[in-house]
């Protein structure tokens, strides 16, 4: 009974933040001086949200997958009355149901891109934000990515092309680290900040002026030393670590405004709400308060804390791991690895810290970049909660299958294709016989005078070696960037319509009749809007036969946009 009495709580206070009220009524008791104050109270004058039953609105918690739909379409001012439609295999009954329904009749989900379902009550990913607020918009994805540190990640995201959009619409921006992180949440106070921006862009709402930081006092002064037990420490050699997470500060870059104040780097914090951590030898302690003597701060009030990075644990560092609502027997895992930025790490070989990041060559990385293999089987980390330095891992099944290794980095095998004669074949179906000689469809063929293609992301590469690892599991390549030839001019972006509205977005579950037989759209080559190769074989491209999860379709016309190298194609 207690479960369920929860439930209906968190139910209570979604509905009451997301229901509409008087601007004068809205007291919201945790925002004043937060960093997103002025966006939260815009928000909550325009009646857009309130509050949870206690008065608070939570800033920093996560905000769901739900709660950003139904903000959205409330600020849209669509109709929600329709409670019977289920485009989800996991909304019925849901709260958010009339406004989920509401956000796929106009345009703003595509289900095709939720296959398991749309999981409306995790955290919305940040790709997701940006590709909900710019449809919204009426904008299309764009070709390019912003030049933000993580543009690899960025380029991984399935919604690279609206990122793109919203960092050009000014929608989004980088992190204090010039990060967008597109795999993990958004709090509920950086999404206030993007639907102000989305109103102001709109059309709805004069553009907000919220401080990046926290007011700060007065001038900022350096810490010349700390002493604990007796023992005095440089801070020139004393690690500082911001909310947990790993980075490359030292005491001795923090700059104290006054007892509670701080900056580091390009943020301003509160040791009151922050958590501000130092190592001491091989101790831990966080800064609750800080004092001044003769000008200068001292660190008055410590309190002693768990390890913030922890280095080369074992597996029975791991208290469990859980596959949604399942949970692994750990007992019978064999083998346990991480794919961290393309390597593979035994268990003994992460660094993790206190917030659930890897670290790896002075870099962090979100449990969203990262992968988890158990006995062979993948699995995305979605998140790792630390406590008494045991690790719990939050994952679901990953869509990685199968890995292959180019210029020693392990990346997904969906994505890499090898070419020959004109025709591609999936990296998973290339049988590697022994260094340099692959087995195709029966055939064997040597891997030399550049005979041998690969396709990597879209872009052309030559295979100056191939062979296979049986440690990894999968094949290895070294490849050359090949000059751009035809091969290597396709569309970065895929977008199928039908009845004039989005069907389904990405080339997944797309297959088309080539040849007499149904292949992936993957396989084929589009020369121009007429026309494709598949093999030696030309074929028209208007009016060929498209299937998409299993329903069938004729081309009617096709759109290729070279600015935006986004391919439209228009279905009956």
């Amino acid at each position: 009974m207690k479960k369920y009495i929860v439930c209906i709580l968190a139910i209570v206070g979604l509905l009451l933040m997301l229901a509409p009220a008087s601007p004068a009524a809205v007291t919201l008791t945790d925002i004043e001086g937060h960093w997103a104050e002025t966006d939260i109270n815009q928000l909550a004058a325009q009646g857009l949200l309130t509050g949870y039953q206690d008065g608070t609105f939570r800033p920093n918690a996560a905000m769901t997958k739900a709660e950003y739909i139904a903000v959205l379409v409330k600020a849209l001012d669509f109709p929600v009355n329709d409670t019977s439609s289920l485009y989800f295999t996991d909304i019925k009954g849901h709260w958010a149901n009339p406004s989920i329904n509401a956000a796929v009749q106009k345009g703003l989900l595509v289900p095709s891109e939720y296959a398991s379902g749309l999981k409306p009550d995790i955290p919305v990913k940040r790709s997701e934000v940006a590709a909900l607020t710019v449809r919204a918009l009426g904008r299309d994805p764009e070709a390019g990515t912003p030049n933000f540190k993580d543009k690899a990640d960025v380029q991984r995201s399935t919604y690279r092309g609206f990122i793109t959009a919203a960092y050009n619409l000014g929608l989004i921006k980088g992190d204090s680290q010039n990060m967008f992180r597109p795999f993990e949440g958004f709090t509920r106070a950086e999404a206030c900040v993007i639907l102000n921006r989305f109103l102001a862009i709109s059309g709805s709402l004069p553009a907000t002026t919220s401080p990046a930081q926290p007011p700060t006092g007065s001038a900022s002064t350096k810490m010349t030393r700390v002493i604990y037990n007796g023992q005095v420490y440089n801070p020139e050699y004393v690690r500082l670590y911001v909310n947990n997470i790993y980075g490359e500060y030292y005491l001795s870059d923090a700059d104290f405004i006054d007892s509670f104040a701080v900056k580091v780097g390009d943020s301003d914090f509160d040791l009151r709400t922050d958590i501000i951590t130092i190592a001491l030898g091989t101790d831990y302690f966080r800064i609750n308060k800080v004092d001044w003597e003769e000008g200068q701060p001292v660190v008055s009030s410590l309190e002693e804390s768990e390890e913030v990075v922890i280095r080369k644990p074992s597996k029975s560092s791991i208290r469990a791991i859980y596959v949604d609502d399942a949970q692994l027997n750990l007992d019978k895992i064999d083998n346990l690895f991480f794919v961290v930025n393309g390597e593979k790490l035994e268990v003994s070989e992460v660094t993790i810290d206190a917030a659930g990041n890897f670290v790896k060559g002075g870099q962090t990385y979100a449990p969203g970049d990262t992968v988890l293999i158990a006995d062979q089987v993948n699995y995305a980390i979605e998140r790792i909660t630390v406590q008494d330095n045991k690790f719990t891992f939050y994952c679901t099944r990953s869509e990685i299958l199968y890995w292959v290794q180019i210029n020693d980095t392990l990346r997904d095998a969906t994505n890499v294709q090898i070419i020959r004669g004109g025709e591609r074949f999936d990296i998973t179906s290339v049988t590697v016989i022994r260094k340099n000689i692959i087995r195709l469809r029966g055939k064997e063929y040597t891997v030399s005078s550049g005979d041998i293609k690969c396709l990597i992301d879209n872009r052309l590469y030559s295979v100056e070696e191939i062979n296979y690892d049986s440690d990894l599991d999968c094949n290895v390549l070294k490849v050359t960037e090949a000059e751009g030839s035809l091969e290597a001019n396709q569309p970065e972006m895929y977008s199928f319509y039908f009845n004039n509205a989005l069907y389904h977005s990405g080339q997944t579950n797309v297959e088309i009749l080539a040849d007499g037989k149904w292949t992936a759209l993957n396989r084929i080559f589009i020369t121009d809007p007429t026309r494709f190769n598949y093999g030696t074989v030309t074929q028209p491209l208007i009016g060929a036969s498209l299937r998409i999860q299993s329903y069938n379709f004729k081309i009617d016309n096709v759109l290729w946009e070279g600015k935006n190298n986004t391919i439209k194609f228009y279905l009956q």
